[in-house]
């Protein structure tokens, strides 16, 4: 293989990946802009299965929108500051389901980091 259909096979691969992502975004509910950072797309996946009422959902936005005005200097506190406004704004059915998703996404790094840690290192030739 040369290095032309490397590249085009490359590209390919990059093309889908943004069509993949693009998808994945406009999944989203109406109004949901994309959060910056890697925290605000954990919160993201957090509330998956959750329906929100539109006064739910406008109090969320406000807490997302706190976050990101104070994520040049986010700190755990601010993190911590996230997750506890937008669980005041879920009911206790949905708060039972956004811990849930929250133990499901940690216990998924958990095992992708202990997957990384435990691989072959990549062999130098």
């Amino acid at each position: 293989m040369n290095r032309t259909h490397l590249t085009i096979i490359a590209l390919i691969g990059t093309l889908l990946g943004a069509s993949v992502a693009a998808s994945a975004q406009s999944d989203n509910a109406p109004g949901d802009a994309a959060p910056p950072g890697r925290h605000m797309n954990i919160m993201q996946r957090a509330m998956q299965g959750i329906t929100l009422s539109p006064s739910e959902q406008s109090q969320i936005e406000a807490a997302e929108q706190k976050f990101r005005d104070s994520r040049k200097s986010a700190t755990p506190e601010t993190r911590a500051d996230l997750k506890a406004d937008i669980e005041a704004a879920l009911t206790p059915e949905q708060r039972t389901q956004f811990d849930g998703n929250i133990k499901t996404i940690r216990a998924q790094m958990r095992a992708k980091r202990r997957a990384a840690e435990s691989a072959p290192a990549p062999s130098a030739t």
